[in-house]
């Protein structure tokens, strides 16, 4: 979709487009108004089955349920809007891109702040950084009203030597620091570099 309104009704199925492998709501930030109205199928959320996957930049009205699929917001690096609440099962997966910690360089789903959206997580979370990422950060990577659940993957691929990578399923936020060794290092550096100056 590039622009306009999808809207699926279908009061007694949870998915009317199961056979389109992938949901793109929005193909670029310029088509971000595009939206999918998934409000007419069974309690207004669509449930992805396996091997779909959804993203894009653009809307989704209804509640998402990732349930054997992938969720991968942005078309590259993108925000995802969701009008309703967020599950992960436990054969899902979230893929997310990093490229740096302004707005616009991480992939974002969201809520509307409106409506009281909520996420649970579950399943495989996937974040692919930039080619040798070394640059210490956080972005909250999901920003809805409450979060609940737990991934229970989490693979960072592409983070240089010497950094490691976390994520909070409390909050949302995906953070990047040196590793402990890596740090030690430094502050051994610094000290040595301290008792030179002192001779």
């Amino acid at each position: 979709m590039q622009a306009g309104t999808l809207k699926l009704a279908l009061a007694s199925s949870t998915n009317n487009i199961a056979s389109s492998s992938s949901i793109l709501v929005g193909d670029t930030a310029a088509h971000s108004g595009a939206v999918l109205d998934v409000t007419g199928l069974t309690n207004g959320t669509i449930v992805l089955g396996d091997g779909q996957t959804i993203g894009g930049h653009g809307t989704v009205t209804g509640g998402i349920d990732v349930a054997n699929g992938t969720l991968a917001p942005g078309a590259s690096v993108g925000t995802l809007t969701v009008g309703g609440d967020l599950t992960f099962q436990s054969g899902s997966q979230a893929t997310y891109e990093v490229n740096g910690w302004s707005a616009g360089q991480y992939d974002l789903t969201q809520g509307t702040a409106a409506a009281g959206e909520d996420v649970t997580f579950a399943g495989t979370l996937v974040v692919n950084f930039a080619s040798d990422f070394a640059t210490v950060g956080s972005a909250k990577i999901f920003d809805f009203d409450s979060y609940s659940g737990a991934f229970d993957v989490k693979t960072f691929n592409n983070l240089a030597t010497g950094y490691t990578a976390s994520f909070n399923d409390a909050t949302g936020v995906l953070t990047v620091i040196p590793e402990p060794a890596s740090m030690t290092l430094i502050a051994l550096g610094g000290a040595w570099v301290m008792v030179r100056r002192r001779r």
